[in-house]
């Protein structure tokens, strides 16, 4: 009896020092990736539409962007792709990169400015504050995204490179209402140049035959983005 006694207590002293050990013990509760605040769900969710031209279109649920009348541009991002910096860090110069992407970004603001003011409806306004903006304005922000250009040329004696496309690119257009930048549409897409069309399909690759090639693209990315603007 003495005996069942001292194992039934030494046995109630493990549970307790047990639950003394545990209350000392913190655990850590893992932080979710975005914790859903109430602000974050104010805007609309955008919702894909499929459409000829482009590779993802999306847009605002009870919006049509043909109530709008005036188009602001906003300057347009170039950035290349992070595979692009690395291989070609060694053979192309920081001033040739910052070179290229401000030119790109000249013409791909030129291009979807000109491309709408031709193919659209819409009064092209330019340098147009956002408090001058009226409710029937809508915001343009052209990216052009992971830029892979094929056959760099920062002009150096063995930058010989022979290519039968200039390069790769992604083209983004982010639409919003100018008046509460409230996100309308969202297109998008990711396509090589042309193919060129000399001998065996190979060309040398300079900074003139490449931005030639780029402006062709673009042109066509503008095209097909104003006539999906227009319909939607």
């Amino acid at each position: 009896m003495k005996n069942s006694f001292s194992t039934f207590s030494f046995a109630a002293a493990l549970v307790v020092a047990a639950i003394a050990f545990t209350d000392n013990i913190s655990y850590a509760t893992p932080k979710p990736d975005s914790p859903v605040l109430a602000s974050d769900t104010t805007e609309p969710t955008l919702i894909e539409k499929k459409s000829k031209g482009l590779d993802t279109t999306k847009f605002a649920p009870n919006v049509s962007l043909s109530d709008y009348e005036t188009i602001y541009v906003t300057d347009a991002e170039v950035s290349f792709s992070d595979r692009w910096l690395r291989d070609h860090k060694t053979d192309t110069s920081e001033n040739y990169r910052e070179k290229i992407k401000t030119k790109y970004a000249k013409l791909l603001h030129e291009e979807v400015t000109a491309v709408l003011k031709e193919e659209t409806k819409y009064e092209v306004v330019v340098g147009l504050p956002r408090e001058a903006a009226t409710e029937k304005t809508l915001i343009i922000a052209p990216k052009l995204i992971d830029l892979h250009i094929y056959g760099p040329d920062d002009g150096g004696p063995r930058d010989k490179k022979y290519v039968n496309t200039a390069g790769i690119a992604t083209f983004i257009l982010d639409i919003s209402d100018a008046k509460t930048g409230q996100p309308l549409a969202y297109l998008r897409d990711r396509r090589e140049t042309q193919e060129k069309l000399g001998p065996n399909n190979m060309e040398r690759a300079t900074q003139v035959s490449n931005y030639h090639d780029f402006k062709m693209q673009i042109r066509r990315w503008s095209k097909n983005a104003a006539k999906i603007i227009l319909q939607n």
